[in-house]
């Protein structure tokens, strides 16, 4: 299953297989270094990710565009150190209008479809390069009755070099990632495991220091199903990140891979 960031943690996590969670949600022992971490803020939240993929190799990009009055990043489950898991996120919600990216090679519309509370966004055909690095990403809300205009902006961060994704991943001894290190401003790291009936997303913001011990405890945040059900994913890149009025505009260079998790 193909996913970009922003696929990954809304609308393209489908429910794949089909019981509950088997693992408990892990206790907080560290105070978590990602967000949103607490309620959800009152009123309409916003997710709008810009990245630039590499698919196990595979060069594309993707643009994705929600607005909810319920989480986004579905329930938070449990934290450790900069990661965070959630379950379950939100796959379609409300209008805030036509949607315009600019500062990409060429201008992008998403344009909202359906009726709240079921709204999706579709956006034009992509090119491959999405943006260069530096350049400044507008993206501009016309608004609706549910969410008011905005326009949110963040500088493209370079792409990520020197990083070999892992096929496996040993959830009882994790593992070390290296990259060459830049000037961030932060990684991003996201990895996706399966229930029966769940998508259970861990987020870690990391520093782009060239290198991270993913632990065991950090992946004790996947349920142990994980294992069983048709493996996962591994995202990781660099990330830029503008808030405005509880919209979030995300801006990534990213590498993505399928991945099995081994006990």
């Amino acid at each position: 299953m193909r996913i970009a960031l922003a696929c990954l943690l809304l609308a393209a996590c489908g429910d794949p297989h089909g019981s509950n969670v088997d693992a408990a949600p892990h206790p907080v022992d560290a105070a978590p270094d990602a967000k949103p971490d607490g309620a959800p803020p009152a009123g309409a939240q916003g997710m709008l990710t810009v990245v630039e993929n590499s698919y196990n190799g595979t060069a594309d990009s993707d643009i994705d565009v929600l607005f909810a009055t319920t989480s986004i990043w579905g329930t938070m489950v449990g934290t450790d150190g900069p990661c965070v898991a959630y379950e379950d996120p939100a796959s379609k919600g409300v209008s805030a209008g036509t949607v315009t990216i600019s500062g990409t090679t060429s201008l992008v519309t998403a344009t909202p479809e359906g009726a709240a509370p079921s709204v999706t966004y579709d956006t034009s055909t992509l090119p491959t390069d999405l943006f260069t690095a530096g350049a400044t990403i507008t993206v501009q809300a016309s608004g609706s009755a549910d969410v008011a205009g905005f326009t949110a902006t963040a500088v493209a961060p370079a792409s990520v070099a020197g990083f070999t994704p892992p096929t496996t991943l040993n959830r009882t001894t994790g593992t070390t990632l290296t990259w060459t290190a830049g000037t961030g401003p932060k990684m991003m790291l996201a990895l996706v495991g399966f229930t029966e009936q769940h998508v259970r997303i861990v987020l870690c913001r990391i520093n782009d220091t060239g290198s991270y011990s993913l632990s065991a405890s950090n992946l004790a945040l996947l349920p142990a199903t994980s294992t069983t059900n048709s493996g996962g994913m591994l995202s990781f890149g660099r990330l830029a990140e503008t808030t405005v009025s509880n919209m979030d505009l995300l801006v990534m260079s990213n590498v993505q891979k399928d991945v099995t998790f081994t006990p």
